[in-house]
Formats: C-alpha cells, sequence, structure tokens
C-alpha cells in the first residue's frame, strides 16, 4: 500500500512541477515579446504553431475552437505590447509567485503523501509479542 502512497506522490509531483514550468515558460515568452521593441508578427507566430500529432489523437480538436483562441491570444499579445518593458519586470515577478505557490503546493502533497504514510504504517503494524486482545 505505502508504494501506491508513494507512487501516486511521484506522479501528483510530476504533474504539478510541469504545470508551474509550463506556466513560467509562458510568461517569460510574453515577457520576451512584450519586451522587445521590435514589433512582433503575432498572425505569423501563431500560424507557426501547431498541434503534435499524438495530441491530435487524445484531444478532439475543432477549427472554430482553434481560430477563435488563437484571434483571442492576438488580441491578447497586441494589448499586452502596448505596455512594453513594465510588464517585463511584472511578468518575473508573477514568474516567482508561481515558483512560490508551486513549492507550497508541493509540501501540501509531501505532507499528504506521509501522513498516509505513517497512517497505513500504523495500521498495518503487527500486534506486540505478550499482548493480549481486549475484549
Amino acid at each position: 500500500m505505502k508504494w501506491l502512497i508513494w507512487s501516486t506522490f511521484a506522479v501528483v509531483a510530476a504533474l504539478w512541477t510541469g504545470a508551474a514550468w509550463a506556466i513560467v515558460a509562458v510568461l517569460d515568452g510574453i515577457a520576451t515579446m512584450t519586451a522587445t521593441s521590435q514589433p512582433v508578427d503575432i498572425a505569423a507566430w501563431l500560424a507557426g504553431l501547431h498541434l503534435p500529432a499524438w495530441a491530435s489523437y487524445w484531444l478532439e480538436v475543432h477549427a472554430e475552437g482553434l481560430r477563435a483562441a488563437s484571434a483571442a491570444l492576438a488580441a491578447l499579445l497586441k494589448t499586452l505590447g502596448a505596455v512594453g518593458p513594465a510588464l517585463a519586470s511584472a511578468l518575473w515577478w508573477l514568474g516567482v509567485a508561481v515558483w512560490l505557490c508551486w513549492g507550497l503546493g508541493f509540501l501540501v502533497v509531501l505532507g499528504l503523501a506521509w501522513g498516509l504514510h505513517v497512517l497505513v504504517g500504523r495500521a498495518t503494524a503487527p500486534a506486540p509479542a505478550g499482548a493480549t486482545p481486549a475484549g
């Protein structure tokens, strides 16, 4: 049973870490795009994004939804581009906040796994030698 607890912890920790890393990578990308003084060709950048073949197998992708998401992302990037370098500093601090939240979440999950480990250990521990059952 303990192997199941720690295996689940490892999977949850890996997903939690991957999500934090992805969020920070997106924030860094947006900060880089908005901090440069050169205008970014958002339409060309979005046209270069493609869903991997393995993901399209698992996800039902609708062309209209992708176009709407691309248009919304383009509008967001144009708006963020107007803010410029000040946004890069704010996004850096947001990235720090993401990693702080990751650390707190990791400690919570680690504490839950440890607590379950102790509870399972107590529940499955053999009775001490010479002990008589109550009753």
